[in-house]
């Protein structure tokens, strides 16, 4: 008996009524197994991987290069978007009007108001 190829083009639809087109293989890390699934490059988004567990997958239709290719730009799924804290501060001081600026950028001379708080004292130094 021989055992068959594990990895090949394929178009694989999961869990979600989610569906990607790329390269699939085995992968393993820390003793499990996962698929990993490697989007090509298209001309909307670089080539990207994810990785899943074969409980997520509802099906996996092998196909030609050409057709995942073809696939993959049809579908245009992007990669998971980085979380970055600061991009995320700087959107919500935008929507409130405000911006962050280098005190490099303001003009020479120009003195920043100084904020004090008032101080209070601490609860466990209070009698």
């Amino acid at each position: 008996m021989t055992e068959e190829k594990k990895e090949f083009w394929c178009i694989c639809s999961l869990l979600e009524h989610n569906q990607l087109a790329g390269f699939l293989s085995e992968y393993t890390m820390g003793g499990s197994s996962f698929l990993k699934l490697t989007v090509p490059e298209t001309s909307k988004q670089p080539e990207w991987t994810r990785l899943f567990k074969d409980n997520s997958v509802y099906s996996i239709d092998p196909c030609t290069e050409e057709v995942a290719r073809y696939r993959a730009e049809q579908i245009n799924v992007s990669p998971m978007a980085i979380w970055d804290v600061n991009e995320m501060f700087y959107k919500e001081l935008e929507k409130k009007g405000k911006v962050i600026i280098s005190k490099t950028d303001l003009p020479e001379g120009f003195m920043l108001p100084v904020v004090t708080q008032p101080t209070q004292p601490e609860p466990w130094e209070e009698e």
